[in-house]
């Protein structure tokens, strides 16, 4: 992801946390939200991990230096602690909300990048 993309990333998660932290304080919904907001800020940092790993990447190959992972334990690791919170915390953490805020990441970079496309697109006149 380029920098701006990255930041519009950025913008939109905290957007979908704020909205996640305003419904757990007004509805009586408590555990769903409490869901999403353990898992959106499990993906988030799974996003974040991921892009640092991959700018690394790209300035290793690049310099031509030896190349690491790209951080799928951490982001596994941070997937099973946020799953092993929700089956501690049962009563106030809803999994299948959590389930869909581990994909929240996935979904938002797959927006910006229709998003980037398609203006792409209009500007050639396609």
């Amino acid at each position: 992801m380029e920098k701006e993309q990255f930041r519009k990333f950025i913008q939109y998660m905290l957007y979908i946390l704020s909205i996640s932290v305003l419904g757990y304080a007004i509805t009586p919904y408590k555990p769903i939200f409490t869901g999403l907001i353990l898992g959106t800020v499990t993906s988030f940092y799974c996003m974040w991990v991921l892009h640092r790993k991959i700018n690394s990447f790209f300035e290793r190959v690049l310099k031509q230096q030896k190349v690491r992972s790209l951080g799928t334990i951490l982001c596994l690791s941070a997937v099973a602690l946020s799953m092993v919170i929700a089956i501690r915390y049962d009563k106030y953490v809803n999994i299948p909300a959590l389930a869909f805020g581990l994909m929240t990441g996935h979904l938002v970079v797959i927006i910006i990048f229709m998003l980037h496309h398609t203006s792409i697109a209009r500007k050639r006149g396609e």
